[in-house]
């Protein structure tokens, strides 16, 4: 056990974990689930649509798990769904006018709780944290 909290997982899962705590609680009302999130910050910051397929892989979620996650803001309507025109083994996943209408707020939201997190650091402490954890995630994304 000692050596698991010296991990550099450990850490970055129980930092993750709080993150979403805190995040919860700020966008409850938008009653969406902190591990959708991925998802749909994903399909709002860059050029819908995608295959499930695609945005699974892009948010590093396991397929099956991301259609479920769809499924649930499809449901919420936050999501649309229709079939590829290219491939109708597929579906295409776009945001909803609800989606985009919360994009700003949800955003905000998410930047809000990063720098609830970074605050104990001073500027160059932060700038450092943020750098030394792209060094990681790129290194991580070569392999």
């Amino acid at each position: 056990m000692a050596a698991e909290k010296k991990s550099v997982g450990y850490r970055i899962a129980k930092l993750h974990r709080i993150y979403l705590a805190f995040v919860k609680a700020k966008i409850e009302y938008l009653d969406i689930q902190p591990g959708h999130l991925p998802l749909l910050v994903h399909l709002l910051d860059n050029e819908p649509p995608l295959t499930q397929e695609a945005l699974a892989k892009l948010v590093f979620i396991d397929k099956s798990v991301a259609a479920r996650g769809i499924a649930q803001l499809e449901k919420k309507g936050y999501l649309h769904r229709s079939p590829n025109p290219g491939d109708l083994r597929q579906n295409l996943v776009v945001p909803t006018p609800k989606a985009l209408a919360i994009k700003d707020r949800l955003f905000s939201s998410l930047l809000e709780t990063s720098e609830r997190l970074l605050a104990p650091l001073s500027p160059e402490e932060q700038a450092t944290a943020l750098a030394l954890l792209d060094k990681m995630l790129c290194s991580a994304l070569d392999e």
